[in-house]
């Protein structure tokens, strides 16, 4: 027979279990531990993104990692959610490289790893029948100790009445953030240019943008001439659009004639200007 004291310590040991098992099932959506997959379908309080990881812990050399394996990707929860980034912590990396490998075509690559490194794919990549693979693809030895893919929500149409999700864009002071389908930059410049260039690039942290499509370029100033002044859109070391100023100011569109993708086909951005004041220079984008 349990003496009161007993029962009661069998009461304290069982309240703290199910303590114990109530936070185990509170971990962050997609949480994976060393060969089970995470549980539950829904997505983090983070602007419709979500965060799937795994501990692995493990040497690969000369290997493709399959992510819609290890990560469950192929969940009917998932389907139609778009993969933003992959990010990998690693040890130890030598002089490896990675590369992210979607349908059997390069993504993105790195040669010089860090830490912390991430992946992003220049591609609109989908859960779903389309997305046949996504791999990770390690040349030399390498040791990678976790990989977690982040997904963007799927699109919600909505109900009547109700809108859905479509990705916010940026505003001028306030860009957007990569895995938006429509972005404005903004770079700062404030200053009259006799004859020079700037790099918009540069001013705007456009590089960081990988898969987005240059839509437009926005000049914000005026002639410093009681003329008008030239300003032309310099896009790898070929003229590609302008827009003449005027000396009341304003704001002057430029729109590239060619196509243009962050991390494929665009290596530089300039603005030339012969005697001009400039305030600012915004560059819309789009998912390609």
């Amino acid at each position: 027979m349990k003496t009161p004291v007993r029962r009661m310590s069998a009461i304290l040991a069982l309240a703290l279990s199910l303590l114990t098992m109530s936070s185990a099932s509170a971990q962050v959506w997609g949480d994976i531990q060393p060969g089970r997959p995470g549980h539950g379908d829904g997505w983090e309080d983070l602007q419709g993104q979500a965060r799937r990881e795994v501990y692995v812990g493990q040497f690969f050399r000369d290997q493709d990692i399959d992510l819609i394996s290890l990560l469950r990707l192929n969940q009917y929860s998932l389907q139609g959610a778009r993969v933003e980034a992959v990010e990998v912590v690693l040890q130890d990396n030598g002089r490896a490289s990675l590369t992210l490998m979607a349908n059997g075509y390069v993504e993105d690559q790195e040669s010089f790893l860090s830490t912390y490194t991430t992946l992003r794919p220049l591609q609109n990549l989908e859960i779903g029948p389309r997305l046949r693979s996504l791999n990770l693809r390690v040349r030399s030895k390498l040791y990678i100790e976790r990989i977690a893919v982040v997904l963007r929500e799927p699109y919600n149409p909505g109900y009547p009445g109700q809108p859905g999700y479509p990705g916010q864009p940026g505003y001028p002071g306030q860009p957007g953030n990569p895995g938006q389908d429509q972005i404005v930059l903004q770079g700062q410049v404030n200053q009259s240019i006799i004859q020079g260039s700037v790099d918009i690039a540069r001013i705007t942290g456009l590089m960081n943008y990988r898969g987005y499509q240059i839509t437009e370029v926005l000049v914000n100033g005026r002639s410093i001439n009681q003329n008008f002044s030239r300003a032309r859109l310099l896009i790898n070391g070929t003229i590609d659009g302008e827009a003449l100023l005027n000396p009341q100011g304003g704001r002057f569109p430029i729109y590239p004639r060619a196509t243009y993708i962050v991390g494929r086909n665009l290596n530089s951005i300039n603005l030339l200007l012969e005697g001009a004041y400039i305030a600012n220079i915004e560059v819309r984008l789009r998912r390609f």
